[in-house]
């Protein structure tokens, strides 16, 4: 899915309440790199993706930690927000909830705004 839609990640949601519960990206598939032999590797690839979000750096300053804000941010914080922590990407949660996903802001999308006609 990432591969076929060139994502470098994607959010993880409650199943029915869009609640956002963490990210996925390239960078968590390391549980291949850890793999002993080729029967861990198989192994490791019935992890649910609740065990491999358990095993996730929390170190807020790597490019692919969850970073979030809300619809009510206005771009010139969400633009001090990407060049103050230089990550990847921003999750948008509902203003009303806090906590379901609406959407997501990438470096990416940032740089096509500001450079668009």
């Amino acid at each position: 899915l990432m591969h076929r839609h060139k994502l470098g990640a994607l959010p993880v949601v409650e199943n029915g309440s869009r609640k956002l519960v963490g990210v996925y990206s390239r960078s968590d598939i390391t549980f291949l790199t850890k793999a002993t032999d080729a029967e861990d590797a198989v192994a490791n690839l019935n992890l649910t993706l609740s065990d491999v979000l358990e095993q996730q750096r929390t170190d807020v300053t790597t490019p692919d930690a969850m970073h979030t804000c809300t619809t009510t941010h206005t771009l010139q914080s969400i633009f001090e927000y990407f060049a103050q922590l230089r990550f990847n990407r921003l999750f948008v949660l509902d203003a009303e909830t806090g906590e379901q996903l609406v959407g997501v802001v990438s470096a990416k999308d940032l740089v096509a705004y500001f450079l668009h006609d």
